[in-house]
């Protein structure tokens, strides 16, 4: 379990999205077993102000990351309940 501890991201508030990718890259460069599939998904805001939904993905097909997406999702849902 404290192998567990060690390697989790420390989501800093305020913190950049550079910030948050290195503290992944971090874990990713000690345990790159624990990323054989990658799904990223984020809304950049464009310079007109307008907003686009952007995915990026790594090691699997379309249907693997919808439902890498859709997992992901519902652990959302999951840890947030009250």
């Amino acid at each position: 379990m404290k192998d567990n501890v060690d390697y989790l991201p420390i989501w800093k508030k305020g913190a950049s999205a550079d910030d948050r990718f290195m503290e992944l890259a971090l874990i990713a460069r000690k345990h790159p077993e624990r990323f054989k599939k990658i799904a990223v998904a984020y809304e950049e805001t464009l310079a007109n102000g307008c907003t686009v939904l952007r995915t990026v993905s790594d090691g699997c097909n379309t249907n693997e990351l919808i439902g890498i997406l859709e997992l992901a999702k519902l652990k959302v849902i999951e840890d947030t309940r009250s």
